[in-house]
């Protein structure tokens, strides 16, 4: 990592921002470091340090290694799939809480690469003033026969497969891509995790910060 300023277990939280690290600016630094403080005895917002951020630990690690076919799926199994893109694709729906703020769902239709079973749902909800963009982003990066790992608690649902709803749709783990050169068909699953082995570590919720963020963060240390 390259850094415009060393970095040490004393460098406080809210100095992280001059350090050279990818995308961590000093509002995302100033949550960091008032999340810690949270957690943090006989710490405030300017005195928590990277030692407290290392000593953060997790409190969990899910185990996102194990692969599922499809037709191994039960309903309430947590579990990883290696899925196909077939269709995905965005469409309104009614808001409940808000008349004026449009609401979406982004859905993808997928099965696994061996069709071991029926196709499966992964959807979540989409809002917000740039819930169009939104959109269009995932619309391309899931186009059919595009090639991802979703992990979470699958359902049966009304409509007769299993289906997964996401919270946190970048948790998807894109493995091949339109412009993603880097990237082969056949390229082995263990390659190309996003964590290490995908054994993902579970932070307890630190404020307004993201965990993803905070995963991100660690990596650089």
């Amino acid at each position: 990592m390259s850094s415009s300023r060393p970095i040490s277990l004393e460098t406080r939280v809210l100095a992280l921002s001059s350090t050279g690290i990818a995308r961590l600016g000093s509002i995302t630094a100033r949550k960091l470091a008032l999340g810690l403080a949270q957690v943090t005895p006989r710490k405030d917002i300017n005195t928590v340090t990277v030692e407290d951020l290392l000593l953060n630990l997790p409190m969990r690690y899910e185990d996102r290694s194990k692969m599922v076919e499809i037709r191994h799926l039960y309903h309430g199994v947590e579990a990883s799939l290696d899925l196909i893109v077939r269709v995905a694709g965005g469409y309104p729906v009614r808001n409940r809480r808000s008349f004026r703020q449009r609401l979406y769902i982004f859905k993808i239709g997928a099965t696994d690469q061996q069709s071991t079973g029926p196709q499966v749902i992964i959807w979540w909800f989409v809002s917000g003033p740039h819930a169009q963009e939104i959109i269009q982003y995932h619309a391309k990066r899931f186009t059919p026969g595009n090639r991802f790992i979703a992990f979470g608690k699958w359902e049966w649902d009304k409509h007769g497969t299993y289906s997964l709803r996401l919270n946190r749709p970048d948790e998807l783990e894109l493995i091949t891509g339109p412009d993603d050169e880097e990237y082969e068909a056949d390229i082995d699953p263990n390659l190309a995790a996003i964590h290490v082995g995908r054994r993902v570590p579970i932070y307890r919720k630190l404020g307004d910060f993201r965990t993803k963020r905070l995963r991100e963060i660690l990596t650089e240390f």
